[in-house]
């Protein structure tokens, strides 16, 4: 079906009113309204401008009488704008007022016209109004409310104005996570869908789940997210919810996983790729339990939302060559020669969408699953992180997109600083979990003790 959009940025329709036809617009995003959309079953490409058009110098040929719904036959022909159309029903030329009516005048001005949109563009055009969106070039995050349709039809993502009749057909092929639009009719600028999952893995002990509690009441808190959060367990959900008072429970998910040893324990993240449920958001996060959130993450996740690659935090002290953390092993044993580079480090790791990614996230655990079958499920002491950054250096460059919102805290006799604060504390270092959560207490109530100092 074909559409058409007024000058006003809202939909042509039709409604009865007190028993008589009458012509109006109605916002796009609003699909309950007691209105019939004014269309026509005529291929939108018929009215616009095709590669051959623009060969030959030409317009395409609209003018043709079509069926408009109820309306009957309409004449659709050329407007003053070369991407629009005219609309003339029973010789008056249709025009669209401040007040929302559709009126017609034989006299009407050639200015006047209508924009048509597909189905397609439709259902896209309201995707785009009822999210959110982070600006590529600049990192802005443009709430949902931010994002309007305006006169001359113009399309306001936050700071950015765009001419919608110089954005249609829109760019679908890697829609709904990013869009590619056209400044001016021409210059690149692409929009990232901000629909964040952070998720976790947490199983059997009461020391984990402790660790994954003040997690997440970091990751409100300090944190301030107001996004979704996944928990892949063995407990029930009302287990897990009970655990967490604090979250929000329309906001709050499970997956059932029952790993049997630490392979399992390591391997469950990639569970992930299994729920189709979670390829709607991006970007999608990773995080250990042992993390402790500092200040507010959305600069962490609009990065990822960003970035073209998986991404993990460096760890500079971890030479690909020498570190089995960082897949020497797997890297020495085929001859690769990684120089000077460094691991990354996978226990927080940011996903820009499943869709895009899942072949690498699939391919990482299946060589996890047959090495673990070849040469048994120890033999690889850091197995999730040794193949991701085996994967990574042979296959699929990971970036380090979230690396400047990471830091690494739980070194013996060491305190991560509060000043400086960026995103994250990682307490890996501390290795065994009853210290992982000692280091995570002890820096929790040193942020405590400063809040409180602040607020008098």
């Amino acid at each position: 079906m074909t559409y058409f959009l007024t000058f006003h940025g809202k939909l042509a329709c039709l409604a009865l009113h007190d028993g008589a036809l009458i012509m109006l617009q109605c916002p796009v995003e609003a699909t309950d309204l007691a209105v019939e959309l004014l269309s026509t079953d005529v291929p939108v490409e018929r009215f616009r401008v095709q590669f051959d058009d623009y060969l030959a110098d030409r317009l395409p040929t609209p003018e043709q009488t079509v069926a408009l719904n109820i309306l009957g036959e309409c004449r659709i022909g050329h407007a003053h704008h070369p991407r629009c159309v005219s609309l003339t029903w029973r010789g008056q030329r249709l025009y669209a007022l401040d007040d929302g009516r559709v009126a017609g005048d034989a006299g009407a001005p050639d200015w006047e016209g209508f924009l048509p949109i597909s189905d397609t563009e439709l259902a896209m055009l309201r995707t785009l109004l009822t999210s959110d969106w982070v600006v590529r070039s600049s990192g802005a995050l443009v709430r949902a409310a931010e994002v309007a349709l305006g006169p001359w039809y113009s399309l306001r993502i936050g700071a950015l104005e765009l001419d919608l009749r110089y954005q249609l057909p829109f760019d679908d092929a890697q829609w709904p996570f990013r869009l590619t639009v056209l400044k001016e009719g021409w210059r690149i600028e692409q929009i990232c869908l901000y629909r964040p999952l952070i998720y976790f893995t947490a199983f059997r002990s009461e020391v984990i789940f402790e660790q994954f509690r003040i997690a997440i009441e970091s990751l409100l808190d300090l944190g301030r997210y107001d996004g979704e959060v996944l928990a892949i367990t063995d407990q029930s959900a009302d287990a897990i919810a009970t655990m967490l008072p604090a979250m929000p429970p329309e906001r709050l998910h499970t997956a059932d996983a029952s790993p049997a040893d630490t392979a399992g324990f390591v391997a469950a993240r990639f569970k992930i790729v299994d729920l189709p449920w979670a390829a709607q958001f991006q970007p999608v996060m990773f995080m250990d339990c042992d993390v402790v959130f500092d200040c507010a993450i959305e600069p962490m996740l609009c990065a990822v939302a960003r970035s073209d690659q998986i991404t993990a935090p460096l760890e500079p002290f971890s030479p690909m060559r020498s570190s089995p953390a960082a897949g020497s092993g797997l890297l020495q044993i085929e001859g690769l020669a990684p120089g000077f580079a460094v691991g990354m480090n996978f226990g927080t790791v940011g996903i820009p969408n499943l869709p895009a990614h899942a072949p690498t996230l699939r391919l990482i655990r299946r060589i996890m699953m047959d090495h673990s079958a070849l040469h048994g499920r120890t033999a690889l002491p850091y197995l999730d992180q040794e193949v991701a950054n085996y994967v990574s250096f042979r296959l699929t460059s990971f970036g380090a997109a979230i690396h400047p919102f990471v830091r690494y805290g739980g070194w013996p006799n060491t305190e991560p600083s509060t000043d400086g604060r960026c995103g994250l504390v990682h307490f890996w270092p501390a290795l065994r979990g009853e210290d992982k959560l000692a280091a995570m207490l002890r820096y929790r109530a040193r942020l405590h003790a400063i809040a409180e100092v602040r607020n008098g």
